[in-house]
């Protein structure tokens, strides 16, 4: 392996990442309500119910369990 100290590296200031080509990328929670599902608010806080990105859809990862699906599996289970 070459280079073995890659990650040793301190980026010191902003102006070296630009140099990379590494745009700013900005907060939706910091951004105005017209602009970000997250944005407005008073204060610092999180965003409200799920995480979305600025076109509205889940981010997160979306709702994986089927719950009637389980509960139907767990009676069964419950009667063998």
């Amino acid at each position: 392996m070459s280079n073995l100290s890659w990650n040793f590296n301190i980026i010191s200031k902003a102006g070296i990442n630009r140099l990379r080509g590494i745009r700013p990328t900005v907060r939706g929670v910091i951004k105005n309500p017209c602009d970000h599902p997250h944005g407005g608010g008073e204060g610092r806080g999180s965003p409200p119910v799920a995480q979305v990105s600025p076109w509205g859809w889940l981010c997160k990862g979306r709702p994986s369990k089927n719950k009637k699906i389980d509960r139907l599996k767990r009676k069964l289970f419950r009667k063998i």
